[in-house]
């Protein structure tokens, strides 16, 4: 019997499908949008959702305030410039923000407090070091930082600073890592730098191969 592929199903499900992978283009185009026009704010991630009328984004920043702006009218902005790039009415657009419980544990802030340290022209071991204590006082369980270019030679190479534990393969990575990627604009050439965080405790997941042993009750 031949192998039916998912996009040869019958009209209403190759619609789901397309459907899906149009908001998936569409919450990665955001995510750019907001890192580049939210820097200020502290921009962590974004969540989209779409109902029959509407389209409402939930982001997550450090400062909630700076991302509104005075009266919303930061808001309303950015509103409106997402409802011209989809073609949408400006009405149909909802945007709330809401504050990141623990910046530690967010590789995109720390990505950026990363990259303000390097423009100051702090040390990168020290830059690195602060980074990676900020996110194990939060409760991570291992975060890594990696910054690449002509740091101080002419030669590039890439320097690696690591704390803890970290998971690199299967499910559970796309689940339980924070990553974050920002390039930095120096006069000896571009910086390339990588922050990755480990935080187990999210709620509602569980590692796999985490092993539970309960007390023997008293008889």
């Amino acid at each position: 019997m031949p192998r039916v592929s998912k996009w040869n199903q019958p009209d209403g499900d190759r619609t789901f499908y397309m459907k899906y992978l149009s908001d998936c283009l569409v919450e990665a185009e955001l995510n750019e949008f907001f890192s580049r026009e939210l820097v200020d704010a502290g921009y962590a991630s974004c969540t989209l959702r779409r109902t029959a009328t509407t389209l409402e984004l939930t982001i997550l920043c450090a400062d909630p305030a700076i991302a509104q702006g005075q009266y919303h009218y930061r808001l309303h902005q950015l509103e409106y410039v997402i409802a011209s790039r989809l073609k949408m009415n400006p009405n149909s657009v909802n945007i709330w923000v809401d504050k990141v419980l623990k910046r530690g544990l967010s590789a995109e802030i720390m990505a950026e407090n990363l990259r303000a340290k390097l423009e100051e022209a702090l040390p990168i071991r020290r830059a690195a070091y602060s980074i990676i204590r900020t996110a194990m006082k939060a409760g991570a369980a291992g975060c890594e930082v990696v910054i690449s270019g002509k740091l101080r030679a002419q030669r590039a190479r890439a320097s690696k600073f690591r704390e803890g534990c970290l998971i690199s393969t299967g499910h559970p990575k796309r689940i339980f890592l924070a990553e974050a990627i920002r390039h930095i604009k120096m006069r000896q050439g571009v910086i390339g730098i990588k922050v990755r965080i480990y935080n187990p405790n999210i709620k509602g997941k569980v590692m796999p191969d985490k092993v539970e042993i309960l007390e023997q009750a008293e008889s």
